[in-house]
């Protein structure tokens, strides 16, 4: 919200027809026929959970900040 630097990042002209506006999610996927894409994945290491997006790498981390564990 009001954040017209990050709106700019991640709002971009389709690289297949410029006159639409692809949004760039971090999933990546391929056209395997015309209006079918397949997902192949994330361009990082994210995962949803119940709609939440987690970053294992940061879990980890904050795992190795606890001597016990």
């Amino acid at each position: 919200h009001n954040q017209p630097e990050m709106t700019q990042e991640k709002f971009k002209p389709s690289f297949l027809d410029e006159t639409q506006t692809l949004f760039r999610t971090g999933d990546l996927g391929k056209q395997t026929a015309p209006g079918i894409i397949e997902f192949m994945g994330r361009k990082d290491n994210q995962v949803k959970v119940n709609g939440y997006r987690i970053d294992p790498g940061e879990i980890e981390y904050q795992l190795t900040r606890y001597a016990p564990i």
